[in-house]
């Protein structure tokens, strides 16, 4: 993926053009229609995504909680924790996203720590909601 589609995204801020092409590599961009689910509650989960155009749904136990726009992202609370989708993530609209397996999630996260640091404190505020 082109690292200037990430280029904006709060969560790579600060970072060098190199880093932020190294994060970037990885990660495919793909779109999703209207109404598509991307993640269902109780799934396995083995994909990070960052939303880099247009909006989601977010419910947990069939409540909407949220809404995700571009510079959001989802999906590490799974990688992260017991390996299950916490939420149902679903489009409102086409939606663009970039999305990162888990193997290449967890050398990101390895090899830039300010980005670890910064999706742990997003992770720990969504888990302390749900609660």
């Amino acid at each position: 993926m082109n690292s200037q589609a990430l280029a904006g995204v709060p969560l790579f801020e600060g970072l060098s053009d190199e880093e932020l092409a190294a994060c970037a590599a990885p990660f495919q961009e793909i779109e999703v229609l209207s109404d598509h689910n991307v993640a269902r509650e109780g799934d396995d989960s083995y994909a990070f995504f960052i939303v880099l155009d247009g909006q989601l749904a977010v419910h947990v136990d069939f409540t909407e909680i949220g809404t995700l726009a571009p510079g959001d992202f989802f999906g590490e609370m799974g990688l992260e924790g017991k390996g299950k989708r916490s939420a149902h993530v679903a489009s409102r609209g086409r939606v663009k996203l970039a999305k990162l397996m888990t193997w290449d999630y967890d050398k990101m996260l390895a090899d830039h720590p300010v980005v670890k640091q910064r999706i742990a404190a997003v992770a720990a505020e969504r888990a302390e909601k749900s609660t």
